[in-house]
């Protein structure tokens, strides 16, 4: 794996946040700590971006397919209390799989499923860069979870109130395909209420 660097990375895969905000919510005394960046690097796009001509690019388009394929096995994992994460790892490069496991883990650990399916509901092209034989595709994007519902395992809703969260989004893709590199959630959620 090309490990491109950049320094506005965070460990938070969906199931970490999604984990994370349950038990803050106050299903369970345990602590989990999520690495989320308090000022992130990087700048809201505007409500009405610019038309981009590279949108429609091949790259683009395999890192948007792969984010949703992404979602919707991350929803289906986080359905099954956390049960077998090894069915991402396909979808995922390997270190941002060990993220994916832990939160997962936590997810399982602390008797939490999930009923409903998250959602992309926006996406925006941020920047493809080259380094040797693979691509990153960096993007915005809305993750809503207005159709989710979180609850223990003995049926208590523990759910956070609904979100549409802005992420950027790091993808590589390569010959092999695209793999999900980094989910990196933003402060402000502004440019995601128009979706």
């Amino acid at each position: 794996m090309t490990n491109f660097g950049w320094e506005i990375r965070a460990t938070s895969g969906i199931a970490v946040v999604v984990c994370a905000v349950a038990l803050l919510a106050g299903c369970s005394t345990d602590r989990v700590v999520v690495a989320v960046p308090a000022d992130p690097l990087i700048t809201v796009p505007s409500a009405q971006p610019a038309p981009d001509p590279e949108a429609d690019s091949d790259p683009f388009l395999e890192a948007r397919a792969a984010l949703q394929d992404y979602v919707a096995m991350s929803d289906v994992i986080a359905a099954d209390g956390g049960a077998r994460p090894e069915r991402i790892a396909a979808m995922v490069t390997e270190s941002w799989f060990e993220h994916e496991q832990s939160g997962f883990a936590a997810l399982h650990s602390a008797g939490l499923h999930q009923e409903g399916r998250s959602a992309i509901t926006r996406t925006e092209l941020t920047y493809i860069a080259s380094a040797g034989d693979a691509l990153e595709v960096a993007m915005y994007a809305c993750h809503s979870t207005r159709d989710v519902t979180v609850v223990t395992a003995t049926g208590t809703v523990v759910s956070p109130p609904p979100a549409v969260t802005l992420l950027s989004v790091y993808v590589i893709v390569d010959s092999t395909g695209a793999r999900i590199d980094a989910l990196v959630p933003a402060a402000d959620s502004q440019w995601c209420q128009a979706s």
